[in-house]
């Protein structure tokens, strides 16, 4: 794993006075590895007067390519990627600034954005910052504008002796050598945040796999990762290293991120514990709990169910059911705390025809079945977003992994919906969706083939990736969009739920949704 590293280009939009530069937006690679890396834009109005919107553009090289984003849309075509606003940090006030992220693939060497523009004008070089971490002693502020950062939170890096925690009092002294995990805001508004940790390996020996747990404040609610897995239980968020930076080297570390959405005053992440201790460094204190409180959840690790319409809920928030709804055939599957997993598939169906089952996690209602404290049904004209992020793993079998997702002219609870989304990850055998063809889609900065009909009781439009994906954070609210455009469904309709899972045909035995969230604002 190499040093951890931050490489900047500065974007200049010039006034009509040439010398006189009003916004600039400076790019930071906060974190690489071989096969990828995370970067920020960070767009400062240092004019007198208020910006009101924004465009960043740029071209990649053809091996490279953004497969996440956050505080921006992304569009893209081919190498061309254009990050706009959001609707929070359209506008930004005189002297402030917003953060916008992403992450990127490659193969082969990494290289910069190139034909940078801002609203339009070319972007200039700027220095590279220094990578030596600063000294915060407060914990960053929510500003009045959602627009604006404090000086507070754009600093990339803190020292470990500021760990944002409510219990530092309780932590023993720091342990030399031994692992922390520091804590940083990047980019903060009245609803939400965006924060990273920086891991870091201060010890002689190469650090082989990390885990780094927290809890959020019930007003809070990570609703996307990048760099790490993510899983939930109720407030309780654990990180756990991708293939590519597992492994630490002495003296180097590795940068982990997420959004957050909130309600409610900010407060930082508590009980944080990187492998089972103080993410400061030190050990747990005898009048701390070595386990952070977690919120307990119907269903524990190893609850199965193989009633066909069984159901229990998981995390507090999400339901996970059966959906034996096709066969008569047996079916079961393994609940976690985060996801489940098939055991037993003993069906078997035609590819022309319907899948056995639908077993699957969910937000919202389904058959009158509603998750916990879920706001849905909502109607579409009051949600500003409904980021979703999953994680699958895929085993042999004729089967697609498939989001479902419903919405009506009414707030249905009960019954079939008019319109269902599909949105398949992965596709296996010779299947395909309800209807036709009608053409192609880049959504969420991914290419999709667009299906279009209805299975007789209500009407249909999928997406389906050409290739598999194993795991992706997105806004459902970017293919509602789409589905409104080509003039299925308008902003009157109501969402009712956001489903994960699987549609087998046949086999299917392990296949697993391994962490599922959705959060709908």
């Amino acid at each position: 794993m190499s040093a951890f590293v931050v490489i900047a280009f500065t974007v200049i939009l010039a006034s009509p006075i040439a010398h006189a530069a009003a916004v600039t937006a400076t790019l930071a690679v906060t974190s690489q590895w071989n096969t990828g890396f995370v970067a920020n834009y960070k767009i400062v109005n240092s004019g007198s007067a208020q910006l009101t919107d924004w465009t960043v553009e740029f071209d990649l090289p053809a091996d490279e390519s953004i497969s996440n984003v956050w505080s921006s849309k992304l569009a893209q075509s081919g190498t061309h990627f254009v990050l706009t606003p959001e609707d929070y940090n359209r506008t930004i006030a005189p002297g402030g600034s917003i953060s916008i992220g992403f992450q990127a693939e490659l193969t082969g060497a990494y290289s910069p954005p190139a034909n940078c523009l801002v609203n339009g004008q070319p972007c200039t070089t700027g220095s590279t910052p220094s990578t030596t971490a600063t000294t915060a002693t407060t914990t960053p502020t929510t500003p009045t504008t959602p627009t604006t950062t404090t000086t507070t939170t754009t600093t990339t890096t803190t020292t470990t002796t500021t760990t944002p925690t409510t219990t530092t009092s309780t932590t023993g002294a720091a342990t030399p050598g031994a692992a922390t995990a520091t804590f940083a805001v990047t980019s903060q508004w009245d609803t939400g945040f965006v924060a990273n940790y920086n891991i870091a390996n201060p010890g002689a020996a190469q650090l082989n796999g990390w885990k780094l747990e927290f809890d959020l404040p019930a007003g809070e609610s990570i609703t996307n990762a990048w760099s790490s897995k993510l899983a939930q239980s109720g407030t309780h968020y654990v990180l756990t290293p991708e293939s590519y930076n597992s492994t630490i080297a002495p003296g180097n570390s590795v940068t982990v991120g997420f959004q957050a959405a909130q309600t409610g005053a900010y407060a930082p992440p508590a009980n944080c514990l990187l492998n089972g201790q103080s993410c400061t460094g030190g050990s747990v204190s005898t009048s701390q709990a070595t386990t952070p409180a977690t919120t307990t959840s119907t269903a524990t690790s190893g609850t199965q169910i193989c009633d066909q319409f069984g159901t229990t809920t998981i995390g507090g928030a999400y339901v996970v059911q059966n959906n034996r709804w096709g066969t008569s055939a047996a079916q079961c599957i393994n609940v976690t705390a985060t996801g489940f997993a098939i055991t037993k598939e003993d069906g078997s169906a035609p590819t022309n025809g319907a899948p056995l089952s639908y077993p699957s996690v969910y937000l919202g209602c389904h058959y009158s079945n509603c998750s916990p404290g879920s706001r849905l049904p909502a109607q579409l004209s009051e949600l500003t977003s409904a980021n979703s992020s999953i994680s699958y793993s895929y085993a042999s079998g004729t089967y697609d992994a498939a989001y479902d997702i419903w919405l009506d002219p009414t707030p249905k609870k009960d019954g079939v919906n008019q319109m269902e989304i599909m949105i398949w990850f992965n596709r296996q055998g010779s299947i395909q969706p309800v209807g036709a063809q009608v053409g192609t889609a880049t959504i969420g900065g991914r290419n999709w083939d667009v299906w279009q009909g209805s299975n007789g009781s209500n009407n249909v439009i999928s997406y389906v990736a050409p290739t598999p994906i194993n795991s992706w954070s997105f806004d459902v609210l970017d293919f509602v969009s789409d589905v409104r455009n080509r003039g299925a469904i308008t902003s009157s309709w109501y969402l009712t739920s956001i489903q994960a899972g699987f549609e087998p045909w046949n086999g299917g035995i392990g296949l697993a949704v391994n962490s599922f969230s959705a959060t709908v604002n």
